[in-house]
């Protein structure tokens, strides 16, 4: 059943005061009056064509404008039979990087381009809120084009422009936040008094929900602050749903950020893609209203800037797990965080990368005076981790020959959520040897069946394979136990994920020897059969009769041996034959996977160790 959304009363006042805020400091037509106000342009313009951090993010942003400008305009078209959503990031990317190349170059063709294309998307028939990120994001372009532009616009067009944000975004607004929306998935979706009111996902209602707030929230609150100022009922409509949206999103961001450590439930890409748009929102509210109301005074939000960098290899490649991938987690908003929390060591992480090369129209958003101030460095723990966290890391250093293992625990059923409780990853000086597939086409029928989906698709022990789920979707386990020192390790209970069984998973790091150890201890039936297995890209070498194996990627070697009955043996990263059928799912080419089979026991020690190899 559909979860009804109600405001809270003391949150109903946040519009208000926002609209009260933005017209004390910038008047009521004064623009622009998000992230590049005239003092931060200017600011920036002091830098062009320097050899520093802003110098060559300017001249990269500008570079990658050239591409935008020379593009066709953009047409209402479902590239993947679902979404507008390409349409709309493209939309968002040509918005940013031509209006800051117009900032600092002066160049009309940036600004034209930016105006011809805002006047384009504003004459699609709708943009298309059934899939509601599409709209969401359109309308973050859409905010930051008539903010940033606003002076090129004769006030006619304006008034007409207001019109139609006002039917393309506060429309369906109004319809998600006042819970008419109607889901592909109730009975009775086909009845559904009007086209307008049939979504995907009902994205408002579903508790706690997931990054689509964060990106909705943004883009309507973003439209929202830009556009106030320009009639008194608009302003009506404006005080509304930043309303709502401040709502829905301090509740959210405490429950998607955990207080104990930072980490976000949907997996490190969905941490940055809903963190990219909050960390806009965020600094939209901060130059727009001077404050952004306590949003994100939390602590698991002040601590979440460790979770991409803690979770990763020394090269900053994540340990993945759900739908997330293994990709470098260097991101632009830990600018953002830094920023705000005084982190420059982890700041300086993402300006050298840009320093030296490189660098986005989100980085501009956050770069800050300030990061090679002093000399303060990134002391990073080399433990991650706590009692009662849903991930741990452990790493031998920061240096580029380090040992890093990490493993998942937390809740299967969740937004993005996979049947991968026990999930671990073992890298060595920046290869990754024990992997994960991430997520598969979320356009296939029965993506739940989708063998990256289940467990014997990932790092997990699978006990009487079946057609059916092989962990419970119920399964939820934290750390119980957490140690740090020489030899790190931390164990968790995962019965909830073996109905019927007990199994517990450790991980642990000894640092004199250098290896690593997966243990998992089991009770069961005399006739389970139990499967250990490990996904990797490594090409694989069984020695020593099956008791262990030589990994070897990138001409760097890793033993893993085995301290169980059963013999290591190869198989392929596919679907097995007991496997649910799921046509259109990925061909998992360039994977192999390390299999261990036992039967015959009611009870089980799995000890598989993971050395490097060297010389």
């Amino acid at each position: 059943m559909r979860i009804k959304y109600v405001i809270d009363e003391e949150n109903k006042r946040i519009g208000p005061d926002m609209l009260e805020k933005i017209f004390e400091k910038h008047g009521k037509n004064g623009h622009p009056r998000m992230i590049f106000t005239n003092d931060k342009i200017a600011f920036l313009k002091e830098h062009v064509g320097k050899d520093d951090v802003y110098g060559n993010t300017i001249k990269s942003v500008v570079a990658e404008a050239d591409k935008w400008a020379a593009k066709d305009l953009l047409k209402y078209e479902l590239r993947d039979g679902l979404r507008l959503l390409y349409v709309s990031h493209d939309a968002l990317d040509t918005v940013m990087y031509c209006c800051e190349a117009y900032f600092f170059t002066g160049d009309k063709k940036y600004s034209d381009r930016v105006l011809a294309e805002f006047d384009n998307l504003l004459r699609f028939p709708d943009w298309h809120p059934y899939h509601d990120l599409d709209y969401g994001v359109l309308a973050l372009a859409a905010g930051f084009a008539f903010d940033w532009l606003y002076g090129l616009m004769t006030p006619e067009y304006r008034a007409w422009v207001v019109s139609r944000l006002e039917e393309l975004v506060f429309r369906p607004a109004y319809n998600d936040y006042l819970n008419k929306i109607y889901t592909k998935y109730q009975p009775g979706v086909c009845e559904a008094p009007e086209n307008e009111f049939t979504r995907t996902y009902p994205w408002v209602q579903d508790t706690p929900g997931d990054n689509h707030k964060l990106i909705n929230d943004a883009g309507i609150s973003v439209c929202a602050m830009a556009i106030c100022g320009e009639n008194p009922e608009t302003d009506r409509k404006c005080e509304e749903v930043l309303s709502w949206g401040y709502d829905l999103d301090k509740k959210f961001i405490r429950d998607a950020y955990d207080a104990k450590d930072g980490s976000y439930f949907e997996g490190m890409g969905y941490w940055e893609y809903g963190m990219r748009h909050l960390a806009l929102r965020i600094a939209a509210m901060d130059t727009a209203c001077g404050t952004h109301y306590e949003l994100i005074d939390w602590e698991g939000f002040r601590k979440t800037i460790y979770f991409p960098v803690m979770l990763s290899s020394i090269d900053l490649h994540a340990f993945s797990f759900s739908d997330g991938s293994e990709e470098d987690t260097c991101y632009p908003p830990l600018l953002m965080l830094a920023g705000l929390y005084g982190m420059n060591g982890i700041a300086k992480l993402r300006a050298d990368r840009i320093k030296n090369g490189g660098g986005s129209s989100f980085d501009l958003a956050w770069l800050y005076d300030g990061i090679y101030s002093s000399d303060e460095s990134a002391e990073m723990p080399l433990d991650y981790g706590d009692v009662g966290t849903t991930n741990a890391t452990f790493r031998t250093n920061w240096d580029k020959d380090s040992l890093f293992v990490g493993i998942h625990y937390g809740k299967n059923r969740l937004p993005h959520g996979h049947l991968d409780m026990g999930e671990f990853c073992v890298d060595y000086s920046g290869v990754r040897f024990m992997t994960d597939l991430g997520k598969d086409n979320y356009n296939i029928v029965r993506y739940g069946d989708c063998y990256r989906m289940r467990a014997e698709g990932h790092n997990c022990l699978v006990i009487n394979p079946s057609k059916e789920p092989d962990q419970s979707w119920e399964g939820e386990t934290y750390v119980d136990t957490f140690v740090v020192g020489e030899k790190s390790y931390c164990s968790a209970d995962m019965s909830s994920a073996y109905p019927g069984k007990q199994v517990r998973r450790d991980l642990i790091l000894d640092r004199k020897t250098e290896t690593a150890e997966v243990r998992d201890v089991i009770k069961c039936e005399k006739n389970d059969n139990v499967w250990w297995f490990g996904q990797t890209q490594a090409e694989i070498e069984i020695i020593d009769g099956g008791k262990a194996a030589i990994l070897t990627r990138n001409g760097v070697k890793m033993k893993v041996t085995s301290l169980a009955d059963g013999l290591l043996t190869e198989m392929d990263a596919a679907p097995a034959e007991w496997s649910p059928d799921s046509p259109g799912q990925a061909v998992n080419k360039g994977y192999r996977k390390l299999a261990l089979h036992l039967s015959g026991k009611d009870a089980y020690e799995i000890r598989i160790t993971f050395a490097p190899e060297k010389g």
